[in-house]
């Protein structure tokens, strides 16, 4: 319940795994790289380092052909895509148009709360799905991504899932 989840996780700065959050999520058909490669392969993604540096601007189909479906991968830096939607107005590729094409095959996880977020530009009842969401982002790593932890620059709390892959 959101209650439990506020007083128990959130307020306490707790983090915690949920590992049911994605009941009734469509992951076999529309999360998988392969969809991805259909849907959004021609879209410009920006394709970082483990260490948070851009390295290049490409297609995500390149990405993903490149990097998807193989057994060895050279594990020294590992690449990952991040698309976010748009933060503020500056020159910066965002995926505001990805994020308008998949917005109907997701939906907030139960145990969060419905209300009295601290957004700008979101006051009251929030949907991240439709409404303005700063910072609102899909990250696309290969087999063995991983990232150490950190405090982001605006300091938020975060709710990351994991789609595809093990734990």
């Amino acid at each position: 319940a959101p209650e439990r989840f506020e007083h128990d996780y959130l307020r306490v700065n707790h983090p915690v795994v949920v590992t049911d959050a994605l009941t009734g999520w469509d992951l076999a058909g529309r999360w998988t790289p392969g969809y991805f490669l259909q849907e959004f392969g021609d879209q410009p993604a920006q394709v970082y380092n483990n260490y948070f540096d851009l390295q290049s601007m490409r297609p995500l189909g390149e990405f993903l052909e490149e990097y998807f479906g193989k057994d060895t991968i050279d594990a020294t830096d590992l690449p990952y895509v991040r698309w976010y939607t748009q933060l503020r107005d500056v020159r910066f590729l965002w995926a505001d148009k990805a994020f308008e094409r998949f917005a109907g095959n997701w939906r907030p996880p139960y145990f969060l709360p419905t209300s009295d977020y601290v957004l700008p530009f979101s006051p009251g009842r929030v949907d991240p799905r439709h409404a303005h969401f700063p910072a609102k982002g899909l990250f696309i790593s290969t087999k063995g991504g991983k990232h150490g932890l950190h405090a982001d620059p605006r300091v938020s709390d975060a709710v990351l899932w994991q789609l595809l892959g093990d734990n």
